[in-house]
């Protein structure tokens, strides 16, 4: 009795293995997706020459979740003539959900407003897969510490 449950559990192990190996490397695939997309956002935003007053990030959490924000960028007055104007970076507050809204960024220029319009439903599409892989990676961590403690309950 107790070896097919044993070989029972194995199996199981093997597929939540599986699951939780596959489900790390779409997290990572996803991240890889929206830190191309944030790239291609600058790199539309730079071909103007106008002020930058909102930005994209991506960056990983301390889990190594991917994390996906956009934050309003504050110019300062440079401190001396000939030197470059310093920046800092304020987080935009996204509420519930998984998309930012247009009302939530604040005033923006007409190109800033558009590229907005263009980019936050593919990033609000990568947040949603992202939070169902975690989702899948914390359910099956889950079943495996509950029937890690049931085995070692029947061992003693």
């Amino acid at each position: 009795m107790r070896i097919d449950r044993i070989e029972k559990n194995s199996g199981y192990l093997h597929s939540a293995a599986h699951v939780l190996s596959t489900s790390k490397e779409a997290l990572d695939a996803l991240y890889e997706l929206a830190f191309s997309l944030k790239e291609e956002h600058w790199r539309r935003l730079d071909s103007t020459e106008e002020l930058k007053t909102h930005t994209c990030r991506v960056f990983r959490s301390s889990s190594g979740t991917p994390t996906i924000t956009w934050s309003k960028v504050r110019w300062r007055q440079a401190s001396a003539p000939g030197k470059s104007r310093s920046w800092q970076l304020f987080a935009v507050s996204k509420g519930a959900g998984d998309t930012f809204t247009r009302k939530s960024m604040g005033p923006m220029s007409a190109r800033q407003e558009e590229l907005f319009q263009i980019f936050e439903p593919k990033f609000a599409a990568i947040r949603i897969a992202i939070r169902k892989h975690r989702a899948a990676i914390v359910e099956t961590q889950r079943a495996l510490a509950a029937m890690r403690k049931e085995f070692l309950d029947s061992q003693m």
